[in-house]
């Protein structure tokens, strides 16, 4: 769509080669994806994995690549060195691809959701990002708040309002707590970003109580 602002024939084909060199440098295709995966499997042990992906660093990978990657680490430690590795040439995630990074973690989770909230896209409110929270038994309330740092963020980069939860997305989320313990922190921690709550939410919560 570029080419379309380029008058003359002679600029209009250097500008295509000059885009064409960006995707190719930029983007991971496939055959070089598959080449990464075969010399990570040749390699024996995760120190070797690890230096494989230093080679590879000219390109982005999406959030798929990250998991299959991951997978091919034997430890969490491991798996954190190669995620922060990757982590400065990941594109944006969605919060699915998100969910499917932690689940790669067995003791390591909190940190690799430290490490990729950053990457995660929040199309819907606000709301998406938190789905994450699905991969996570422990320290929910630990990572509610490293994802809700970074909501919050996004909200003043972007418009500020559009970054607020209302009263039904802010229940959606504390129905990933098990104990009252940890909701009160997790709605302590996302109050500080709520809409002001419609009247049918409350009674809702009433009732339930009663």
């Amino acid at each position: 769509v570029v080419l379309d602002a380029i008058t003359f024939p002679s600029d209009k084909e250097e500008c295509r080669k000059i885009l064409d060199q960006g995707f190719s440098s930029d983007e991971m295709d496939p055959t070089t994806f598959q080449s990464l995966l075969a010399q990570i499997e040749k390699e024996h042990f995760d120190d070797g994995r690890k230096s494989v992906l230093t080679s590879f660093q000219q390109h982005y990978v999406n959030g798929s690549q990250v998991v299959q990657i991951l997978k091919k680490f034997n430890f969490d430690s491991a798996k954190e060195e190669a995620l922060r590795t990757l982590s400065a040439r990941m594109c944006s995630i969605n919060a699915e691809e998100g969910k499917a990074i932690v689940e790669c973690f067995v003791h390591h989770k909190v940190s690799a959701v430290e490490i990729i909230a950053s990457k995660i896209n929040d199309p819907i409110k606000g709301i998406n990002k938190y789905v994450v929270l699905d991969a996570i038994t422990f320290d929910k309330v630990k990572c509610i708040k490293i994802l809700a740092q970074e909501h919050f963020a996004d909200g003043k980069k972007t418009s500020f309002q559009q970054h607020y939860l209302n009263g039904s997305q802010v229940v959606q989320i504390l129905k990933k707590f098990n104990f009252d313990s940890a909701k009160e922190e997790a709605l302590r921690t996302l109050s500080a970003r709520m809409c002001r709550l419609e009247c049918a939410v409350l009674m809702e919560k009433k009732e339930k109580r009663l």
